[in-house]
């Protein structure tokens, strides 16, 4: 399948993005970074910020939902990573991966992110309440 305009246009922006914010050193802040990459291409952008090719400290925050990225061995600190969970009112609550207690480095995120000891996952109960949201 072919990618829309549209699709290119954003994902050529978000790369250039980064790209300027990794040689200025600044803050490049992103909704949905994953929305329209190659999980591939995500992970290759969070790893220029997380290494050494990142000699001028750029910062990147981002909302994702890719869960690969949730590597603390590679990618992020425990302070680095946040799970934001809504109520029944629509308020969010973000948690920081550092508040909970047991998480090492060498831990599987990943893991005990889907056996919901953070939180933040979607509570899906039907396919119709699913296209309700």
């Amino acid at each position: 399948m072919e990618k829309e305009p549209a699709d290119m246009l954003r994902i050529l922006s978000v790369i250039t993005e980064a790209c300027a914010s990794l040689a200025g050193g600044t803050v490049l802040v992103c909704d949905d970074l994953d929305l329209h990459l190659h999980p591939r291409v995500t992970r290759w952008i969070a790893e220029q910020f997380a290494s050494g090719r990142n000699p001028n400290s750029a910062q990147l925050v981002a909302s994702l939902s890719d869960t690969s990225l949730m590597d603390l061995k590679q990618l992020v600190r425990r302070d680095q990573l946040y799970f934001a969970e809504k109520n029944g009112s629509g308020v969010s609550r973000l948690a920081c991966l550092s508040d909970f207690t047991g998480v090492r480095k060498d831990s599987d995120v990943q893991k005990a992110y889907f056996g919901w000891k953070f939180g933040s996952l979607p509570n899906i109960n039907s396919s119709e309440q699913l296209l309700r949201r």
